[in-house]
């Protein structure tokens, strides 16, 4: 039962990660011009390519880093600091490799790697507890981009179209 549980976890990273929000925010960097990525509102927003960046970091660090045992290379300040230029199918290649390594990295835990506390940031977390961690973030800011999106383009953006709600 405990394996199994484990699995579905694994098994949400893929869906909410990968197949929603990756999908989504590919979906918005097909709409919007690269002026467009790189644009702050002001200097409390961040830029959707300042977003981008900066999911791939947390993923990164929460995931290929400490759960991964891959080496911490992450500077979260320059993930915000990054003027621009954004260039779109580089941002789009990050995404996917970065979410796609890190399921693989998921899909691979035995169930103590699940249950071990580990140090990341500031917290202390479980395997469970950073793996969640990751889903909501990645859906958090993805709602940001797609907002951010419908508001530089006036478009709907079509996540849901064929399907019946």
């Amino acid at each position: 039962m405990e394996q199994l549980c484990l699995n579905t976890l694994a098994a949400e990273y893929e869906l909410r990660v990968i197949k929603e929000s990756v999908f989504r925010i590919t979906r918005c960097l097909e709409l919007l011009s690269e002026k467009q990525i790189a644009f702050r509102m002001n200097d409390q927003c961040n830029s959707i390519g300042n977003l981008i960046l900066h999911l791939c970091g947390n993923v990164y660090q929460y995931i290929q880093t400490t759960l991964g045992n891959k080496e911490d290379i992450r500077n979260r300040n320059l993930e915000f600091e990054h003027p621009g230029p954004f260039i779109k199918h580089e941002l789009e290649k990050l995404l996917h490799d970065i979410t796609h390594e890190s399921n693989e990295i998921i899909k691979g835990l035995k169930i103590v790697d699940w249950f071990e506390v580990k140090h990341v940031q500031c917290f202390d977390m479980t395997g469970i507890q950073i793996v969640i961690h990751v889903i909501e973030h990645f859906s958090y800011h993805t709602g940001q981009i797609a907002l951010l999106t419908k508001i530089y383009t006036q478009k709907d953006l079509g996540f849901y179209s064929g399907m019946a709600l």
